[in-house]
């Protein structure tokens, strides 16, 4: 059996559901996929400001602990 699709046209449309104009309602930059761009500057400098002293500090921090460790680790076998 074969089914006969129909496709609508403009004059199937009832005329109270058509739209008036075509333009943008401005609604896309209220919706979760629109970002300002003044937010993402903001989000970069905040980014960027833990960028490569923020690595130093922490692989320093990561040294010492490691050292303590180990240091621990040798007293402990050494008695």
């Amino acid at each position: 059996m074969r089914s006969n699709p129909h496709t609508f046209g403009w004059e199937e449309e009832p005329a109270d559901e058509r739209p008036s104009e075509f333009m943008p309602t401005g609604f896309h930059s209220l919706s979760g996929y629109h970002v300002p761009r003044d937010l993402t500057i903001q989000y970069r400098k905040r980014e960027s400001r833990i960028g490569f002293g923020g690595l130093v500090v922490a692989f320093v921090v990561f040294l010492g602990l490691s050292t303590v460790a180990i240091h621990q680790f040798g007293r402990m076998v050494h008695f």
